[in-house]
């Protein structure tokens, strides 16, 4: 379902809930290395990395640092959160706090600037208050300025609120009532102790969490899972992933949507499932020294893991196994006169013009038969997307004028990799085959993170030869999947230009297996 692992310079990785793959980007250097993600209410995500903050763009990520770099070299990014007022505040390794308001970052330390601090963690309160775990102490940002919150000097290296009380994980210095090392209560008022039964290496915890179980868990230096029922901790005795962290690792702790526990250490990503521990290491990411710092599951499903010079993991649970759509069998009428009841693309020419993909080509005509170009096949693919046009309205080809209808989705195209041009050009009125279109639906599948089940066996056709070795595996892929058949005599005809018909139909079988809509009637 979720994991990772990877060497140094891996870039970013993608799981399809069987194996790791890499995919290209722009992390360079620094960059590679991800202590942090956020999502903001707007579906936004930023990751902190070893070279500031990057920005996830349709495509790759993109670095938004800017000013941060002004005031230190050094701009490792340990945390990343949205405040109440919807802005970007990042915690330092080496230079305190700063917000970003979408166009450029404040320095927000106060007189607390001067100390050059580190932050370990951030959480923003059911209140909306901003608390940060650093190294000189428990820090508070009201919206204006970041100020120290007096009576707890050790570094606080993990918060967590529950209830109305802040906990938090600390060692080194003093406190008000306890000194060392081990966990403190905060409720606005003052610090309590609550590990005096704990001793030793028990102490030495590092993350803090409470996962839907209602206990609060900690992870400790060498990877010692503990729970606490608000009166007594107990040693979850699990198998455990690495007995052999030294204490110089780092290890922390978060939880999925579904409740599952996951460990992030020198050794990999880890999966407790309430008994055991498991690691997600098959596939193709080598485990030569992986460390997992970052984890965000967005509100899409997908998971980020921030790996120690190894990029960014970008995983996906599995979808369930979708069932084709069904065909509209209930006599009726067509509002084309060209495409009547009986005839084979009747209802996918009704299915695709009812979900606004598709129109006619006049006020009662489809033109079944029309082939379709470039950019007619990029626009209803932007439709069945989504797209926001407006991102898109700058064209980078010089063949596609900026005002006609397609131009936002062949940039749009462009930059997810689904299609590309050459040599500047994109021939947006050329006509598409078969096999190309297939090969661009199936990159759109992927970039949709869309699992294709496999219902037919693979097609001996009789013209397979004629197939492009680039476009070979994907034809296939559909095929299987049910999206794509042969004409007559089990001929693919893969270099045949695309009929509207024909485009109507794969698009309603495909849609049929990634979505869970039923099919219009009539």
């Amino acid at each position: 379902m979720i994991a990772g692992s990877s060497t140094r310079g891996g870039g970013i990785w993608k799981y399809d809930s069987k194996s790791w793959s890499s995919l290209n980007a722009n992390l360079t250097g620094g960059g590679k290395t991800a202590f942090s993600f956020a999502e903001k209410a707007d579906g936004t995500i930023y990751a902190g990395t070893g070279e500031g903050v990057w920005e996830k763009t349709p495509s790759d990520w993109m670095d938004i640092s800017g000013d941060m770099t002004s005031l230190s070299n050094d701009v490792r990014v340990y945390e990343l959160l949205e405040d109440r007022n919807g802005y970007l505040v990042a915690g330092t390794a080496s230079c305190g706090v700063w917000c970003y308001n979408g166009k450029a970052w404040e320095d927000i330390n106060g007189e607390l600037g001067k100390e050059n601090y580190t932050v370990y963690t951030m959480i923003k309160t059911k209140d909306g208050a901003v608390y940060i775990g650093a190294r000189i102490g428990l820090l508070k940002y009201d919206g204006n300025k970041v100020s120290k919150i007096p009576g707890m000097d050790m570094t606080v290296h993990a918060l967590l609120e529950d209830n109305g009380l802040l906990y938090m994980t600390g060692y080194g210095g003093t406190a008000t009532t306890a000194t060392g090392k081990g966990m403190w209560t905060y409720d606005g008022a003052k610090f309590t102790g609550i590990t005096a039964s704990l001793s030793g290496d028990a102490l030495d915890m590092l993350d803090i969490m409470k996962p839907k179980d209602g206990k609060i868990y900690t992870i400790t230096k060498k990877c010692s899972l503990w729970a606490y029922d608000g009166t007594n901790w107990k040693n979850i005795k699990a198998s455990m992933p690495d007995e052999k962290v030294s204490a110089t690792n780092t290890v922390n702790l978060a939880e999925d949507n579904s409740g599952n526990i996951y460990l992030m250490s020198s050794s990999g990503f880890w999966k407790y499932d309430g008994n055991e521990w498991a690691k997600f290491t098959s596939g193709k990411i080598p485990e030569n020294k992986p460390q997992v710092w970052g984890f965000l599951e967005a509100k899409s499903g997908i998971i980020y893991g921030g790996l120690n010079g190894g990029g960014i993991l970008i995983a996906k649970p599995p979808k369930a196994t979708p069932q084709a759509p069904q065909k509209n069998t209930a006599a009726g009428s067509s509002r084309f006169s060209d495409v009547q009841p009986g005839i084979w693309y009747y209802d996918d020419v009704e299915y695709v013009v009812a979900k606004g993909l598709f129109s006619g080509t006049a006020a009662n005509l489809f033109s079944p038969n029309m082939t379709l170009t470039r950019g007619m096949i990029v626009t209803v693919l932007g439709r069945l997307a989504s797209v926001d046009t407006a991102k898109y309205k700058r064209s980078s080809f010089s063949d596609v004028d900026e005002n006609i209808y397609y131009a936002p989705y062949v940039k749009w195209a462009a930059e997810i990799g689904i299609a590309e041009g050459r040599n500047g050009k994109f021939s947006p009125e050329d006509f598409i085959n078969r096999q190309d279109f297939t090969l661009m639906l199936n990159l759109y599948s992927e970039y949709m993170w869309y699992e294709l089940p496999v219902i037919n066996v693979k097609a001996n056709f009789t013209d397979a030869n004629k197939i492009s070795s680039y476009a070979r595996d994907a034809v296939y892929i559909m095929q299987q999947a049910g999206v794509i058949s042969g004409k007559e005599n089990n001929m693919l005809d893969p270099m045949a230009n695309i009929t509207r018909a024909e485009f109507s139909a794969m698009l309603h079988r495909f849609m049929g297996l990634t979505t869970d809509d039923s099919v219009p009637k009539g």
